[in-house]
C-alpha cells in the first residue's frame, strides 16, 4: 500500500513539474527524441523487452490484414489518382497487406510484433484474419530483436519507409534471423512493389517517408512523456544496459 501511494505521489509531482516548467521539459523530450528515434527502442518496446526479453519464443505465427483505405489514400494523393490506379493495374495489385507477427513465449504470453512508423510490441495481439503458423523456434525474444538489429543495422531496423523498408521487410528480416525465411513464408509475406514504385513520381517516396518520420517522432515523444511521468528523468532504470545484459545472458 505504501509503495502504491509513493508511486502515485511521484507521478503527481512529475506531472506538476511538466506544467510548471513546460519549456524545460519540452526541450528535453525533443532532444531525447531526436537522439533516439532512429537508433533506440521506443519506450513501450523497451518496457516489453525488459519484462519478457529473456523468455524463449515457443511459437511463431504470421498474420496479414488489408491495408486501411486511409493509408492507400495518402499514397494515391501523393502520386496522383490516375498514376496510382494505373500502376496498380499494370502490376496486378488489387489490394495491399500489412504484415505482423504473433510470438508466443514460454510463459504463455502472446506478443503482437509489427513495424509501422515505429516498431511496436504489444501483449494484446489484434485478430489475425489471414494466418500462417510457422511452429516452434529456439531463441529468446531479446535475441530475436538484437541479432536482427546487429545484422541489418540500426537504420534498417528502426527507420520506416512505406515504399521500401516497411512492415514486410521488417518481418522478413526477423524470419531470416530464426531461419524461417523460406518459400512458404516468402509467398505469404512478400508483395513485390518494385515495379509499382518505379511508376510513381520521384517525390512520392520522399514525401511518404517524411510523413511517417514525423509520425515516428511524435509517437516516440509521446511515449517518452509517459515514460518520464512513470519513472522520472532517467526513464526506465535498467535502460539499454539492461537490454544488453539480457542479450548477453540468453
Amino acid at each position: 500500500m505504501f509503495k502504491q501511494v509513493k508511486k502515485f505521489i511521484g507521478k503527481a509531482y512529475r506531472v506538476a513539474k511538466i506544467f510548471t516548467n513546460p519549456s524545460k521539459y519540452l526541450g528535453k523530450v525533443l532532444t531525447d527524441t531526436l537522439r533516439d528515434v532512429s537508433n533506440q527502442y521506443p519506450p513501450q518496446v523497451k518496457s516489453i523487452l525488459l519484462q519478457h526479453g529473456k523468455h524463449k519464443i515457443v511459437d511463431v505465427k504470421l498474420c496479414k490484414e488489408v491495408v486501411s483505405e486511409n493509408t492507400e489514400l495518402l499514397l494515391k494523393l501523393l502520386a496522383g489518382k490516375g498514376t496510382w490506379e494505373e500502376a496498380k493495374k499494370k502490376y496486378g495489385f488489387d489490394r495491399f497487406y500489412h504484415l505482423f507477427m504473433i510470438a508466443t513465449l514460454e510463459d504463455g504470453t502472446r506478443l503482437h510484433i509489427e513495424k509501422n512508423e515505429i516498431i511496436r510490441v504489444s501483449p494484446a495481439p489484434r485478430p489475425c484474419p489471414d494466418a500462417l503458423d510457422l511452429g516452434t523456434v529456439d531463441i529468446s525474444l531479446i535475441d530475436l530483436f538484437e541479432r536482427t538489429k546487429q545484422r541489418i543495422g540500426d537504420n534498417n531496423f528502426f527507420v520506416y519507409d512505406p515504399l521500401g523498408n516497411n512492415c514486410q521487410a521488417f518481418i522478413s528480416e526477423l524470419l531470416k534471423t530464426i531461419n524461417l525465411w523460406n518459400e512458404t513464408s516468402r509467398d505469404f509475406v512478400y508483395q513485390d512493389i518494385e515495379g509499382l514504385r518505379s511508376e510513381l513520381p520521384s517525390y512520392t517516396r520522399a514525401i511518404a517517408k517524411g510523413l511517417t518520420s514525423v509520425g515516428a517522432f511524435f509517437n516516440t515523444a509521446y511515449q517518452k512523456t509517459k515514460d518520464y511521468i512513470e519513472y522520472g528523468s532517467k526513464g526506465q532504470q535498467e535502460g539499454e544496459e539492461g537490454l544488453d545484459n539480457q542479450a548477453d545472458a540468453s
